[in-house]
């Protein structure tokens, strides 16, 4: 039939959302190209029911309280409006720009509770799991604690692990 893994379905939902909402507003917490605001995703410089969709990729890992933004999310988003949001649950840790929490499923259903939930999809499979997972393993195993030979050997063998993802 016409099955396609999530990462592609993830990956056409994500292009079609860019051109639909090409003049949308784009926030970040650094001022960067194509972004419109600068700040604090815990606390949103937006008037009240003021979106019909609210966007966070990669965004609640980032955040001391996830709670709290989910809370400002609600409160910029109209009535009946969408909140698309990727959330990490199997992921590298990485120090910038903070990294502090990683959500299960029933975790996931928790803290978007109060709104109802259309559809939900791993955007990572098993595979790409794994695969980060020996990276960082060796990189910690063979880089004896020192920054810069960690870093290679992770950027090495998780370029050989690459492949592995295609098996998702």
């Amino acid at each position: 039939g016409n099955f396609m893994p999530y990462r592609d379905k993830i990956n056409d939902l994500e292009a079609e959302v860019r051109r639909k909402y090409a003049a949308a507003l784009k926030m970040d917490i650094l001022v960067r190209d194509n972004v419109d605001l600068v700040g604090d995703g815990h606390v949103l410089p937006l008037v009240d029911n003021y979106f019909d969709m609210v966007i966070a990729q990669a965004t609640m890992k980032h955040l001391r309280d996830p709670g709290k933004f989910v809370r400002e999310v609600h409160r910029v988003l109209r009535p009946h409006g969408i909140f698309y949001c990727e959330i990490a649950y199997l992921l590298p840790y990485h120090r910038w720009p903070g990294d502090y929490v990683r959500f299960t499923p029933l975790g996931v259903e928790q803290l978007l509770k109060g709104y109802q939930i259309i559809e939900t999809a791993s955007v990572r499979g098993p595979s790409q799991t794994v695969a980060d997972i020996l990276s960082i393993y060796a990189a910690m195993l063979l880089s004896f604690k020192n920054r810069f030979i960690y870093s290679l050997i992770l950027k090495g063998t998780s370029w050989i692990l690459h492949p592995i993802k295609y098996f998702d």
